[in-house]
C-alpha cells in the first residue's frame, strides 16, 4: 500500500548485501506462484527451472522454496491469510508474516502462531542439502535474517515518528493538498498493491492509496468512480462493501482509497510478464495495464514532471501500433493530449501538460504527466518519503542513545 507506514525502513533491514550476493531474501519483484496469483513476498523460493528464464529477478532460494508474505496492518494482515494464505496451501514452507504484531503464521494453520525468532531454524530446514557454492553460508545468511527481523520498525516507533512536529505538518500539508486537488483513477495506478509493488490476488491488482484524510480520501474516492464510469461508458453500482464500475471495484477506509482492479489477460501480461500463458493474452492492452506495469528498472521515477511505464508489445503486435492504441485510450479516457513517437529517448526533455507514448523495437514506453497540483500523484504513490526520513531518524535516535550510554559509562 502507499507507504503510511514507512514499507521502506523495512526494505532497508530486509536488504543486506550477502557474500557473494548468492542468497538474497528478498526482492522487489512479484513471485508467480499460480497463473492468478502473483505477490510480493519477504522471502521466497523458485524452482531453479525459472531461474534460467529470469536469472535477474527471482531470489536463489532452493526447489522447495520458501514464501514469507509480509504484512503490517490489521486489514493488510486479514487479507493476507484470507485471500492469499489458502493458495499456499501446497508449499511446505509457506507463512504470513505480521510485522506489527511479530507472529508468523503457517498457512495450514493461520490460527496458530510462532515467533519470528524461529523462522531462521525454518529457513535452516530450507536450505539442508541445497548446494548454493561457496559464496552460501546459510549460518551467515541465518544471523542477517535473525537481525532483520529484529530491526524491523515497531508500531510504537512509527507513532512516535508520526508525531514529530515537522512530519505532522508535512501530512496536514499533503491532506489539505489531496482535498483541494482529488487524485484521478489513472494516477491512482501509480499506488501500490497490499505490499511494495503490485499484486495481482485471484486475478485482481490490489491498489491501496493514502490520501491523509478522510475527506481526501472520499474525494478522491468519487473522482475515481466518476473517471471508471466515463472509461467504460456506464453507471457505477453499489453493494455494502464497495463501489463496482466495469473492472473496478472501489472503498473508502478512513484516510485510504482501496481500488481492487481484474486485469483481463493482455493486462496482466503487460504488468507482470508471468511466466504462465492464458487465453486472451495478445489482445490489445489497456491504459490501466500499461500503467500498472511501471518503470523499466522495476521501480517508478519522476524526471521532468513525467511518471514511467514500459511494456512488452505482444510478439503478434509491432510496438508502434500498441504505442498508437494507447494514445487513442489516453485521449478517449483521459481527455488529455497524447503524443506519439519512434524514439530512443526514453524521457521527455522538459516538462508538459501532454503525455507521450514512445515505442522502440519491441518496447513501449508510456511518460504520464505527473506535475499537477505540485506533484501530488507522485507524492501519493511515494508516501511523502516519509520511509526515507523514518530510516534517519532511527539512525540518529540510536546514535544519541549510543553516546548517551557511552558517556554514563565513562569513568569520572
Amino acid at each position: 500500500m502507499a507507504r503510511g507506514i514507512p514499507y521502506g525502513a523495512d526494505r532497508n533491514v530486509r536488504f543486506p548485501m550477502y557474500n557473494g550476493a548468492r542468497l538474497r531474501l528478498w526482492s522487489h519483484y512479484p513471485a508467480e506462484l499460480a497463473p492468478d496469483l502473483i505477490v510480493t513476498p519477504m522471502l521466497f523460493g523458485t524452482p531453479r527451472e525459472a531461474l534460467r528464464s529470469q536469472p535477474d529477478t527471482v531470489c536463489t532460494l532452493p526447489p522447495r522454496g520458501l514464501v514469507v508474505l509480509q504484512g503490517r496492518g490489521e486489514a493488510h494482515v486479514r487479507s493476507l491469510l484470507e485471500e492469499v494464505a489458502p493458495r499456499l496451501k501446497g508449499f511446505a514452507f509457506a507463512f504470513v508474516y505480521d510485522a506489527d504484531q511479530r507472529r508468523l503464521h503457517h498457512v495450514d494453520r493461520p490460527e496458530l502462531w510462532m515467533q519470528p525468532s524461529q523462522l531462521p531454524a525454518i529457513l535452516r530446514q530450507v536450505l539442508v542439502g541445497y548446494d548454493g557454492g561457496p559464496d552460501v553460508e546459510v549460518e551467515v545468511a541465518c544471523e542477517q535474517l535473525s537481525r532483520a527481523l529484529r530491526e524491523m520498525p515497531t508500531p510504537d516507533e512509527v507513532e512516535t515518528f508520526r508525531a514529530l512536529p515537522a512530519i505532522e505538518r508535512r501530512v496536514a500539508e499533503a491532506a489539505r493538498r489531496f482535498e483541494d486537488n482529488p487524485l484521478h483513477l489513472w494516477e491512482a495506478m501509480l499506488w501500490r498493491g497490499e505490499a511494495y509493488r503490485w499484486e495481482l490476488v485471484n486475478g485482481e491488482v490490489p491498489l491501496v492509496g493514502e490520501l491523509w484524510s478522510p475527506l481526501a480520501a472520499n474525494r478522491t474516492l468519487l473522482q475515481c468512480v466518476a473517471d471508471a464510469e466515463r472509461a467504460f461508458a456506464q453507471r457505477a453500482t453499489e453493494d455494502p462493501a464497495w463501489i463496482r464500475c466495469g473492472p473496478f471495484r472501489m472503498r473508502q477506509r478512513g484516510s485510504r482509497v482501496e481500488l481492487r482492479y481484474r486485469a483481463p489477460p493482455a493486462d496482466r501480461r503487460a504488468a507482470f510478464m508471468p511466466a504462465s500463458h492464458v487465453d486472451g493474452e495478445d489482445a490489445m492492452p489497456s491504459l490501466f495495464g500499461a500503467l500498472l506495469a511501471g518503470g523499466g528498472k522495476g521501480k517508478t521515477e519522476m524526471i521532468h514532471g513525467y511518471v514511467d511505464s514500459v511494456i512488452m508489445a505482444h510478439e503478434r503486435h509491432d510496438a508502434g501500433d500498441v504505442a498508437e492504441h494507447l494514445a487513442g485510450e489516453i485521449r478517449r479516457v483521459v481527455g488529455a493530449e497524447a503524443i506519439v513517437e519512434r524514439s530512443e529517448d526514453y524521457w521527455p526533455s522538459e516538462p508538459g501538460e501532454a503525455w507521450r507514448v514512445y515505442s522502440s523495437e519491441r518496447y513501449v514506453y508510456v511518460y504520464m504527466p505527473a506535475g499537477r497540483a505540485e506533484h501530488a500523484a507522485w507524492d501519493a504513490q511515494s508516501g511523502l518519503h516519509l520511509s526515507d526520513d523514518f530510516v534517519f531518524w532511527r539512525w540518529g535516535r540510536e546514535k544519541a542513545e549510543s553516546d548517551a550510554d557511552g558517556a554514563s559509562s565513562a569513568p569520572r
